[in-house]
């Protein structure tokens, strides 16, 4: 499977350097136009096991002054978030059930309903947040 990937960007970059060299009329034509990319299919996502993620909580047990807004990142990130969606949060976004992604990967939003202990969590993080107005939620 890695040869395949390594195959399939190596095949990309050369048709790119085909088209850079018509492009600044090194040569006339390019020979690569009737050529179909091998699509690489992309690695499943991997999910951390319970021991891996027991040990994620226990260190989170840690941490000094950023253990709580640690705390309730972790939280949301167990409930599948992207990188992406998370930085884009903001208070707003929660409405104390459920987390409210505006912009996502596929361009549609959607929302989040999170478990129990995590709403408790976020909703106690975001309170202590208060006396300090910042409108990002994390």
């Amino acid at each position: 499977m890695r040869n395949q990937g390594f195959a399939a960007r190596y095949q990309s970059n050369c048709c790119v350097l085909v088209r850079v060299l018509v492009l600044i009329d090194i040569i006339s034509t390019n020979p690569t136009l009737g050529i179909k990319l091998e699509k690489v299919p992309l690695p499943p996502a991997q999910s951390l096991t319970p021991e891996e993620m027991e040990r994620v909580w226990s260190a989170l047990e840690l941490l000094g002054e950023t253990k709580q807004r640690d705390t309730a990142l972790v939280h949301i990130l167990s409930h599948g978030l992207r990188a992406g969606e998370v930085v884009q949060l903001n208070v707003g976004s929660f409405d104390s059930k459920l987390l409210f992604l505006p912009d996502t990967k596929t361009n549609e939003p959607r929302l989040v309903p999170l478990r129990k202990e995590s709403r408790e969590v976020l909703a106690e993080y975001l309170r202590s947040r208060e006396e300090r107005s910042d409108t990002k939620l994390i």
